[in-house]
This record gives C-alpha cells, sequence and structure tokens, in this order.
C-alpha cells in the first residue's frame, strides 16, 4: 500500500519561474509543463515503487483533492494508474471499506 499526500511541487525559484514565463511567452501552459507534469511524474513514481513484476497489485491512496482533475486527462499520469483510478469520499469510512474491498480481491 502507498499512501502519497499531497503534489510535490517545487518550491518557487528564479530559474523555474523565468522558465515558466518563458513557455507562457510561447503560448505553452508554463506552470504545467514546469511545476505540474514533474510533480505528477514524481508521485507516479512513487505509486509505482511497490511493483516489482506483471502480477504485482498495489492499492495506492493520493490524499489530495486537486488529484482528481488530473486523473483522466490524457497525458497527465500513467495509463496504469488513469485507467484504474477511483475517487472516493475522504471520509475515513470510505477510505477503509475501499482499501478492504481491494485486498479482498
Amino acid at each position: 500500500m502507498v499512501i502519497i499526500l499531497g503534489i510535490p511541487f517545487q518550491r518557487p525559484d528564479p530559474i523555474s519561474t523565468a522558465k515558466q514565463e518563458y513557455y507562457s511567452g510561447l503560448n505553452a501552459n508554463g506552470f504545467e509543463i514546469v511545476s505540474l507534469l514533474p510533480a505528477l511524474y514524481k508521485n507516479s513514481q512513487a505509486a509505482g515503487r511497490p511493483l516489482r513484476s506483471l502480477t504485482d497489485r498495489v492499492c495506492v491512496m493520493i490524499l489530495e483533492e486537486r488529484m482528481e482533475k488530473y486523473i483522466k486527462r490524457a497525458g497527465y499520469l500513467p495509463d496504469w494508474i488513469s485507467k484504474n483510478a477511483q475517487v472516493v469520499d475522504y471520509h475515513l469510512s470510505a477510505l477503509v471499506e475501499e482499501v478492504r474491498v481491494f485486498f479482498a480481491e
């Protein structure tokens, strides 16, 4: 089981700010390119760490409300995450039930 708390955005610094402004000047989304995509990549890496073979299964909980809007958007997360992801209420009882069902399968 992997529990991820939040989206690991890097702290703004002069270099990342300059990069973001550069991409925004090219009519691209500088925030996505410089901050969002690298942070989501880190979450994907963390989620996949326990997977060592094709038959391994892992229950991943990302406790961050903002993740809901990125789960189904193409290219933001690997297919193995976006195709299997479920958004669950933040109530502890709902989370416990989802984990119980996962491990019962």
